[in-house]
């Protein structure tokens, strides 16, 4: 056998390892466990939300008297320091410093000389509820204000959503209620927000085009006595359907579903309260373009 020299012998082992490494590429790669996206954790309980705590401030908004409460109060309009009750006149209800909260979770408001009342959030009772000289009971599902002084009880008043499905359930009170703020302050008294005369359900219509209220003074009604003019569009206020305010019962008539005709009369100059009578009719029509209602025609010539 021929002897095979250091040199070949290393050459011949250089080219298996070559060989080996060849094989070695071009065979598969071990198999490795696939990696699949991570399952996804079982989704987890939200942490429920908690209530925002009540504070002094939540009292500002629109208020009106339950029907339980005395006639003579007004609705009102609280933008702290000042409420503004519908009949004009503003109260400082912070004269004191900051409102004190009750033991019962209430805030308390004071006037220069009396009592405004305690604000409780809904879901906070009144401890041992209403005295019996109210006429109703603790109303603990609203918010509301509370005047033992009085026996007045505010509840706080929103602004219903009006949409063609509900249109139909929207009634004269709420939007007197909601929207009574608006008006200028009555002269020579208050404005009837509670529609003590039934008047208001006869001619509001939430899904109506144009609608209106006819809004006396409260203990309504002598010849003379002033008389609003609520506008409406598909149930929200639009305006007054004039800025002065004119005195004796409008007679207002509905042209078509965006048209009214209003009719006011006055006394003539050297007339009676007995009459005959002078009258100017305008019309108020409500102009899609310019989303807002038009007049056209007279008004008298006298106005509050």
């Amino acid at each position: 056998m021929p002897l095979i020299s250091p040199a070949s012998r290393l050459l011949a082992l250089v080219a298996v390892g070559v060989f080996s490494l060849s094989l070695s590429a071009c065979a598969a790669p071990p198999a490795t466990e696939e990696k699949l996206p991570a399952a996804e954790s079982a989704a987890a309980t939200p942490e429920p939300t908690a209530e925002p705590t009540p504070t002094a401030e939540d009292i500002n908004g629109r208020w009106c008297p339950t029907a339980e409460s005395p006639a003579t109060e007004p609705c009102v309009t609280i933008a702290l320091p000042n409420a503004t009750r519908d009949d004009g006149f503003v109260i400082d209800i912070a004269q004191h410093g900051s409102p004190a909260e009750t033991e019962d979770g209430g805030f308390s408001f004071s006037t220069v000389d009396a009592p405004f009342g305690t604000y409780y959030p809904a879901g906070t009772e009144i401890a041992g509820g209403t005295p019996d000289y109210y006429p109703g009971t603790d109303l603990p599902d609203a918010d509301r204000v509370w005047n033992g002084q009085s026996g007045t009880m505010l509840v706080r008043v929103a602004t219903p959503e009006i949409t063609a499905a509900t249109c139909a359930d929207v009634t004269a009170g709420e939007a007197l209620a909601a929207w009574g703020g608006e008006l200028a302050a009555a002269p020579n008294g208050t404005w009837d927000l509670k529609d003590e005369m039934g008047w208001a359900d006869e001619t509001y219509d939430a899904c109506a085009t144009l609608s209106w209220i006819v809004v006396p003074l409260t203990g309504c009604c002598l010849g003379g006595y002033p008389y609003e003019v609520m506008l409406f569009h598909k149930g929200e206020f639009v305006q007054t359907a004039t800025e002065e305010v004119y005195g004796r019962a409008p007679e207002i008539t509905r042209i078509s579903e965006d048209e009214i005709e209003i009719i006011r009369s006055w006394v003539p100059d050297g007339g009676s309260g007995a009459g005959p009578y002078e009258s100017a009719a305008s019309t108020f029509t409500w102009d899609e373009g310019t989303e807002a209602v038009v007049r056209e025609g007279d008004l008298p010539p006298y106005s509050f």
